[in-house]
């Protein structure tokens, strides 16, 4: 595989690298801030968006990594990043979302 390819693979696992690390911090916002969650009615099915928004990304990681481990198991393993927790907070006892 040319050099050309290779940089074109990192640029592509470091882009859902990016995009995943993005969906993490929205939805930690999501979980974390109870201001503003009157803006928010349908606030579970926002973190679901965002929890399958991650789950997308983890999905195309992992098979970059099958497909292409000695390309991208070579770089920082950005899915070590730590995953937010789980709040049951963020939608208190009238909310119906599990």
């Amino acid at each position: 595989m040319n050099e050309s390819i290779k940089t074109a693979i990192k640029g592509v696992y470091y882009e859902f690298c990016g995009k995943r690390m993005q969906a993490i911090a929205e939805l930690e916002v999501l979980l974390q801030q109870t201001v503003g969650v009157g803006d928010h009615m349908d606030i579970c099915e926002d973190i679901k968006k965002k929890y399958e928004e991650i789950d997308k990304y983890n999905s195309l990681l992992d098979t970059m990594n099958e497909q292409h481990h000695e390309i991208t198991m070579g770089e920082t393993d950005q899915r070590k990043a730590q995953q937010p927790e789980k709040s049951e907070e963020a939608c208190g006892d009238s909310c119906d979302c599990d």
